[in-house]
């Protein structure tokens, strides 16, 4: 059986070729990127199994002001972090507020090393222009699970 020619070459990390409404590390290309934070909103998670679970999730906006595709979880490590940055303890403060956020590896819930997205205390301000997948177009919702970080089963995302 031969392959088909009629669709369009892959490349780059594995991830993009599983879209998603929430940015990943991979989105990132490997760089920092300074955004916006436009909005700070409760998401309802579907996770593996069909468990559903509660997790603060941020708009976000480019330094030109292109309103972002992609939504970021927060997780209590990225909380933290933002607080911490942004110099305000009130989430409605973050509002309109530059973070700069990068690639790294974290833990997971079962101690491997998984890809997951960190905060810097201080904004790049070289840092890179938004990458077209994390600017993107939000998918439709998904009838199945959308995992915040990690493999299937591995919620580091959410537990950081």
């Amino acid at each position: 059986m031969q392959g088909s020619k009629s669709g369009k070459p892959l490349s780059g990390h594995f991830g993009l070729m599983h879209p998603t409404n929430y940015v990943k590390a991979w989105d990132l290309n490997g760089k920092d990127v300074t955004v916006i934070i436009s909005g700070i909103f409760e998401e309802e998670l579907v996770m593996q199994g069909g468990k559903r679970e509660k997790k603060p999730a941020l708009t976000l906006k480019s330094r030109g002001g292109r309103a972002l595709g992609k939504k970021l979880i927060l997780n209590k490590t990225n909380s933290k972090l933002i607080a911490a940055a942004t110099r305000e303890s009130l989430v409605e403060r973050w509002i309109g507020k530059e973070i700069t956020i990068y690639p790294t590896t974290c833990k997971g819930q079962k101690g491997e090393e998984t890809e997951c997205i960190r905060v810097r205390a201080r904004v790049n301000q070289r840092a890179d222009e938004i990458p077209e997948e994390m600017a993107r177009e939000p998918e439709p919702e998904p009838s199945f699970i959308d995992q915040v970080e990690g493999e299937p089963g591995d919620n580091a995302g959410a537990a950081s």
